[in-house]
């Protein structure tokens, strides 16, 4: 592992701010002032693989505590310049899911009441509320109409103000774009990740795998041997997990030699190739994070170590390839989780309509931040979480009763 100071107000910090002026907006780049930390992280494993963390300051207005407080950020790519992107990318997204004055619709009238989005997971997810729940607007990804969700669900907000604990990471089905429509895009395609990823690692569906002969196993390959540069420390396997929506949604896992080490990157996309590309990335990025750990609890002790760390090595230790949610069942049809030709927003807001899952979108971009941000819920998909559940992800569990079921032994994220 070998972590590198990034200065980008330097000469060559500058030069790298440059050179992503074509590929962001204004508006994103200006946020590199707002990271307090900036450095470049390489990888053992995949020399090829540029990855850029930071950290935000989060001012003590927006977090309600008595300082600022700092977050991590993190990106990768193929070059520097789309892994800063990225990297600016989730913090304009940390940013802007902040609750800021306004945010909190009042509801009275009974067609306010109508408008409320109380069912599928959602209502387990506020059924032990003890006092009223705040709602915010956002709308109907199908028809336009005005919807009001649970607020403890989409925005961070400080603890004497939440009645309810969100379901899963506050920020899955949060993206950021150069316009709402390909943020709104990132965040329905991340939702459908998180539902496919919760179905396999803990609903137990088992994965396939990509025939040689499949677009994504080529695509795959391409960018492994691109980002390894040689590297045989590590073995890959891609995995179709895609679900009965239909969605292309991929696994990346890696392991070393001894089957143990597991890192495993997730993605959804509208074709199979660019979901295996989008998870191969996160994966190289989760290689490291075992590693760093180890480094810390040899340097300082486990006190050192916060909860994340603590499942990075749980997951380090684990004997991976027993596992048979890792072994593929059949084989993935190459028409199997292709969507209409074409299919942006509408186009995959309409295919999961027809199949039966709903929608609502929630502009999260904020004035101070200037980027488009968008959450997307559905109450039928269900979150990276046990704690509640859809309908679909109860007959999953069922289906598979009696079965070992990873989550059971091991985090995956």
């Amino acid at each position: 592992m070998y972590l590198a100071p990034l200065n980008l107000f330097s000469g060559s910090g500058e030069t790298l701010l440059d050179s992503i002026a074509g590929l962001a907006s204004p508006e994103l780049v200006a946020l590199a002032s707002r990271l307090a930390r900036v450095f470049s992280i390489a990888s053992p494993f995949a020399p090829g693989l540029h990855c850029v963390g930071g950290e935000i300051v989060i001012n003590s207005d927006l977090s309600a505590e008595a300082a600022a407080t700092r977050l991590s950020v993190t990106g990768n790519g193929e070059t520097a310049a789309t892994a800063l992107v990225a990297c600016l990318g989730e913090a304009a997204e940390f940013l802007s899911q902040f609750e800021r004055t306004g945010d909190i619709e009042e509801v009275t009238a009974d067609r306010d009441r109508a408008r409320l989005v109380a069912d599928g997971w959602i209502a387990e997810a506020i059924a032990g509320a003890d006092r009223p729940i705040d709602w915010i607007r956002a709308s109907d990804a199908s028809t336009g109409e005005i919807a009001l969700l649970p607020a403890d669900l989409c925005l961070r907000r400080p603890p004497h103000r939440r009645t309810i604990s969100p379901a899963g990471a506050l920020s899955s089905g949060v993206a950021a774009g150069p316009n709402f429509e390909t943020a709104a895009l990132r965040a329905v395609l991340e939702l459908c990740e998180r539902n496919a990823a919760a179905m396999w690692w803990l609903g137990g569906r088992r994965p396939r795998h990509f025939a040689l002969d499949h677009p994504a196993t080529k695509a795959g390959a391409e960018l492994i041997e691109r980002l390894r540069m040689g590297v045989t420390a590590r073995r890959t396997l891609l995995l179709d997990i895609t679900t009965d929506n239909e969605v292309p949604a991929v696994a990346a896992v890696s392991v070393d030699h001894c089957g143990r080490g597991l890192a495993c990157g997730l993605s959804s996309r509208l074709t199979a190739s660019d979901a295996a590309k989008a998870a191969i990335l996160e994966m190289c990025q989760m290689e490291m994070a075992a590693p760093v750990a180890a480094a810390k609890r040899t340097e300082a002790g486990d006190a050192a170590l916060n909860e994340a760390d603590r499942r990075h090595l749980r997951r380090a230790e684990f004997a991976a390839m027993d596992c048979e949610l890792l072994h593929p069942w059949d084989i993935s049809s190459h028409a199997a989780g292709r969507l209409p030709p074409g299919s942006g927003l509408e186009g995959l807001v309409g295919h999961l309509r027809a199949k039966g899952v709903r929608l609502y979108l929630l502009d999260h971009t904020r004035q101070d931040v200037s980027v488009a941000v968008v959450r997307a819920v559905s109450p039928d998909l269900q979150p990276f979480s046990t704690a509640v559940s859809t309908k679909r992800f109860v007959e999953t569990r069922c289906d598979r009763e009696g079965e070992i079921i990873a989550e059971h032994e091991i985090p995956l994220l």
